[in-house]
């Protein structure tokens, strides 16, 4: 998924580098600080170095793209390699989990044992809470507890599970949106990285959220596939859309983290189609409103209808659940700069900073492409989530800090999917592939007809054969001891040169290199041509628009046998 760069485009950039330096150095002077180093210094260099290991690690994939070639290397991964890749991924990811298990158990905090108590199977009715995303992760979890019983660490191995589908959902739907490293790279950081190992192994409804939140993301790529390839908008766009919408107003009901991705359905007119100037089939411009309108009508359907059914089963009114919602999700001030620096501590703010420096990879990744870039608009996302956390929105069931990881870490993808691009490497697999198929054209086609096969009138023909070629023409002359008398010149329509027909047990390749067995051979295998061959050559014919008679064709001046041409 590729944006035309505008000017808005650089304003952004500009700002993303302000927010990851403010967010780096921040961070780094905190953590040096709680080191005991006070020079000020030595915090300046021990903060600056590793800009200069970013920067040659930026050379250094750079070099090893500069040399990558398209004839050397597999145009895309197979299927089936793809498929593996993901699957290792997965079981690695979940086998990790699976040790730390036990440990995980003996080192419960209360809030584990409050989810579980609230939970398991005793008689007795959920609690009530304040947030409607709390109440169905306890319904969850007593469908787990009926099922195996109260067992304390089913809710563990339930957390577990929820987390590997939403790291499968969220790289289909990066997969769409951003590409297939960019997603492979996601799926790597979800399964291995310590910060969601260990956000896995605790009772949270934040991971089955981030699961609800990747369906609709993924919802949203389609619909940004779909958008690319036509210039209209269709009806499989406009119910993609109106899915879209539906899905965030669900996520929005449950918590008001899910308004953030309307950020990005907002780039949608910024999309690099396959057809240039935002016009559909008839030349016309579409209307931006449109794909408003519809958005709109999505989220407030979606919203809507899970509030009336909260109304319903609460026996309660539709002002007083709306009035609940705004109290909940509503700002409940800002973070100064001092709670900023010290939000993120221990080996969360380890982790925050590797994540950080890794981003600065895709700050000059941004000139790679000249027209089009694909990370700012993971600049916005994770810009909106930022915002929900300074403004203190969260709740404390609901911490925004595991999703606001998560956009860092598509944001992080993005630019490595950018650090990766080969230019020209698009064209060359159309090329390769419009190749492979005349070659595999040729080689199928039924046995080619001759020039001659064409019908024709005898003037055609014998102009034909006075023009077979300069070379049988020169021949033809040296033999012969006077000129012969000139025939009249027809025009010749043009045709399609003949294709020559290969010899059996031959699929490509040209036919004079080949001899056919004669009597008592044996019949010669050759070896197919892997490579495909180039165009082959048409033979133009010329002609003329006006036929001349075959009496006008004689320019020679009749003279006597006896004239001596003296001057008289």
């Amino acid at each position: 998924m590729t944006f035309v760069k505008n000017k808005f485009s650089y304003v952004l950039w500009a700002c993303y580098i302000v927010l990851i330096g403010f967010a780096y150095f921040g961070l780094a002077v905190s953590g040096l600080q709680s080191l005991s180093i006070t020079d000020k210094s030595a915090i300046i260099c021990i903060s600056c170095l590793p800009l200069f290991l970013v920067a040659g690690l930026f050379a250094l994939i750079r070099w090893c793209v500069g040399r990558y070639t398209a004839a050397r290397t597999p145009v895309q991964a197979s299927a089936a390699f793809e498929a593996i890749a993901v699957g290792v991924l997965l079981v690695t990811g979940v086998v990790i989990r699976a040790l730390m298990l036990n440990a995980a158990a003996a080192l419960c905090i209360y809030r584990d044992i409050c989810y579980f108590e609230g939970a398991k199977v005793t008689g007795q009715a959920i609690p009530l809470t304040a947030q409607s995303m709390e109440y169905f992760y306890y319904v969850l979890l007593r469908g787990v507890f009926y099922v195996v019983g109260n067992h304390f660490t089913a809710g563990f191995v339930l957390q577990i599970v929820l987390q590997t589908l939403s790291s499968l959902v969220w790289y289909f739907a990066l997969k769409k949106l951003i590409g297939r490293i960019g997603a492979f790279f996601f799926l790597i950081t979800a399964t291995v990285f310590p910060f969601f190992v260990n956000a896995g192994l605790q009772y949270s409804p934040q991971v089955l959220y981030a699961l609800l939140y990747g369906l609709v993301l993924l919802l949203i790529g389609f619909y940004y596939e779909k958008e690319r390839e036509s210039a209209s908008l269709k009806w499989q766009n406009a119910l993609l859309l109106l899915a879209s919408g539906l899905g965030i107003g669900f996520l929005a009901y449950l918590d008001a983290i899910g308004l953030s991705l309307i950020s990005l359905l907002v780039f949608v007119k910024f999309l690099k189609k396959n057809r240039p100037d935002w016009l559909d089939e008839n030349g016309e411009k579409e209307s931006f409103a449109l794909h408003v309108l519809l958005l709109v009508v999505g989220y407030l359907a979606g919203k809507g209808l899970f509030m009336m059914i909260d109304v319903w089963q609460n026996h309660s009114s539709l002002q007083r659940i709306m009035g609940s919602w705004i109290e909940t999700f509503g700002p409940k001030g800002s973070m100064s700069l001092y709670e900023l620096s010290t939000s993120v501590t221990g080996k969360d703010a380890l982790w925050v900073i590797i994540v950080l420096l890794l981003l600065m990879l895709g700050i000059p990744s941004f000139f790679l492409k000249k027209e089009s870039e694909n990370q700012l608009i993971w600049v916005v996302f994770a810009a909106v989530i930022a915002l929900f956390v300074f403004f203190k929105v969260e709740t404390p069931a609901m911490g925004y800090g595991y999703l606001l990881f998560h956009a860092l870490v598509v944001l992080l993808a993005a630019g490595m999917q950018n650090l990766f691009y080969v230019p020209g490497m698009e064209q060359t697999v159309t090329a390769s592939s419009a190749e492979k198929t005349e070659s595999s054209r040729i080689s199928d086609d039924a046995p080619a007809r001759t020039v001659t096969d064409a019908p024709v009138n005898a003037s055609t023909s014998a102009a034909a054969g006075a023009l077979t070629g300069i070379s049988a023409g020169v021949h033809a002359l040296a033999e012969k001891e006077k000129p012969a008398p000139v025939k009249p010149i027809v025009p010749v329509k043009s045709q399609t040169p003949a294709k020559p027909q290969a010899p059996a047990g031959v699929s490509n390749g040209s036919t004079d290199r080949y001899r056919q067995p004669e009597n008592g051979e044996k019949e010669i295998k050759y070896i197919e041509n892997p490579l495909p061959l180039p165009k082959k050559h048409e033979k133009k014919s010329m002609g003329y628009k006006i036929e001349v008679p075959p009496e006008k064709m004689k320019y020679d001046i009749q003279v006597s046998d006896t004239d001596d041409f003296d001057i008289k």
